[in-house]
Parts: C-alpha cells; sequence; structure tokens
C-alpha cells in the first residue's frame, strides 16, 4: 500500500481497481445472478471468486503488517482487524457475499481520488451523486 507518485494516487488506483474487480466477481456469483460465459460450474466459479477475495485480503494483511507501508500505526491495526474478520467471513460455509461486496466497494471508494465538485457532492449507496 505504497504510491509511486508522491501523494501514491497512481498505487491507489490500481489498489481500488482491484477491490472493485473483486467485488464484480462476487456480484457474478450471487445465487440468482448467473454465471459469466465461463468453463466452469456454479460452485466453481463460486469458489474461485471466493478464492479471489481471500487472495486480496491476505495481500491487505501482509501490507499493512509492514512498518514501511506508509500508513500510521491506528489505520495499519484497524485494516489488520479488518482483514481478520473479512478472512473469518470467507472461511464461513456460506459467507455473506453482499457484505463482502460493500466493503469491498466501500474501501475502493476510499482509495480512488474524487476531484473537484465532485468530491464535495454526498454519494447514495450506487455511488451516484444524492439530488438536492
Amino acid at each position: 500500500m505504497r504510491g509511486l507518485n508522491a501523494d501514491g494516487s497512481d498505487t491507489r488506483m490500481r489498489e481500488a481497481a482491484l477491490f472493485r474487480a473483486v467485488s464484480a466477481h462476487l456480484r457474478q456469483v450471487r445465487p440468482g445472478h448467473g454465471v459469466p460465459a465461463l468453463e466452469m460450474t456454479d460452485g466453481q466459479a463460486r469458489q474461485r471468486a471466493l478464492a479471489d477475495a481471500r487472495r486480496l485480503w491476505l495481500a491487505v494483511g501482509a501490507a499493512v503488517a509492514r512498518p514501511d507501508c506508509g500508513l500510521s500505526e491506528s489505520l495499519r491495526l484497524s485494516l489488520s482487524r479488518l482483514g481478520l474478520a473479512v478472512l473469518k467471513e470467507l472461511r464461513a460455509p456460506s459467507p455473506n457475499l453482499e457484505m463482502l461486496i460493500n466493503l469491498n466497494d466501500q474501501i475502493a471508494d476510499g482509495l480512488a481520488p474524487r476531484y473537484g465538485w465532485d468530491a464535495a457532492m454526498p454519494l447514495d449507496e450506487d455511488g451516484r451523486p444524492l439530488e438536492t
């Protein structure tokens, strides 16, 4: 979780994209949402999506465990605890996919910078500006 630019924007955008990709994969394997045209069964696609999520959160845990990761101690500790909770959920017999999707999306939103007027606008749960 370190940036290439002084502000870390390049890395943050890539990290946000990873969280969004995992969310998208989890969305595809929710019951009743169908599996993309892949050469795998529904169960295989689900296991692959859960494995991708597990790898992502293991990487987060490894990144925040490094003292040189560039985050404050309290943020590192919070992300570590969050990662452990996510990994515990992923080990459940029937993980809560909606919760995992929402959490990944929130992390992605926090990583992706918003500029100008858009940054000041409050967003709804789908990430669209709220109408006033």
